[in-house]
């Protein structure tokens, strides 16, 4: 069941970025985004292997530090549905009924209350909190039937969603350049594994490009311009097929893809 999940979700995100006008007017082509979407949950799945499998000790693992006070907050929903809303949204989170979920819990309080100047890691900074980690896991708790590699679907979704933001800002000052662009922004190793895991990077990464997309929107010209491809070209003397890189232009514009 929880595999079918898996599946279902990968296709409702599939779907809302193969429609999204978002994407689509990104300047990519949406084949290379749903690609760059399905290569971050690969990466994702990597990384929560590793710290299954190589890393074992979960108390040093962020991934699992947060993946398991989440566990304890979707046990209140049985319980008491009041105390799972007020563990998500951080209504009456100094409740005393709720102190018994926080005392459960390994990763809330400590890193959230003695050092919290130096970590900055409570709600102050909301969108840089391990509790905002641990609320997002229990929310889509619910979604996922338990199955982590489903919660880095989710995750992923937003990260490629920042990185398209920022290349839709860049896009216009590149011409010529988009290839590198796209490695730059998309396939980097370090961003496209440490960015995919469920962890606070993906977020801050969707998070300020939006914001800077929003503050500066890019020109309505260069989101209208054709997608960015590689096209089969034919060579003239031999007929073999070769592979060509074909960058926008307004002359180029008829090779765009449809």
């Amino acid at each position: 069941m929880v595999w079918i999940l898996f599946l279902f979700w990968f296709i409702v995100f599939a779907f809302l970025i193969w429609k999204l006008p978002f994407f689509r007017k990104s300047g990519l082509t949406r084949r290379f985004v749903l690609s760059a979407f399905a290569l971050k949950i690969l990466a994702g799945t990597a990384l929560t292997l590793i710290y299954t499998y190589y890393y074992t000790d979960k108390s040093n693992s962020d991934i699992w530090k947060y993946y398991d006070d989440a566990e304890v907050i979707y046990g209140s929903l049985k319980h008491n549905p009041v105390h799972y809303f007020e563990l998500v949204s951080g209504i009456n989170e100094d409740a005393e009924h709720l102190q018994p979920y926080y005392r459960e819990m390994k990763n809330w309080s400590p890193q959230s209350e003695q050092w919290l100047k130096f970590t900055q890691t409570k709600n102050f900074n909301f969108f840089n909190s391990n509790r905002f980690v641990t609320r997002f896991n229990a929310l889509v708790r619910p979604l996922s039937g338990g199955n982590i590699f489903t919660n880095i679907i989710f995750f992923c979704f937003f990260s490629l969603f920042g990185l398209t933001a920022f290349y839709r800002q860049v896009r216009p000052f590149i011409k010529g350049k988009e290839l590198l662009a796209v490695f730059c922004i998309f396939l980097l190793p370090s961003t496209l594994l440490w960015c995919s895991g469920v962890l606070k990077d993906g977020f801050i990464l969707c998070f300020i490009n939006v914001l800077i997309y929003q503050l500066f929107p890019p020109a309505a010209s260069a989101t209208a311009a054709p997608p960015l491809k590689l096209q089969p070209a034919r060579g003239k003397a031999t007929g073999v097929t070769q592979t060509a890189h074909t960058v926008y232009s307004p002359a180029a514009s008829a090779n765009a893809i449809r």
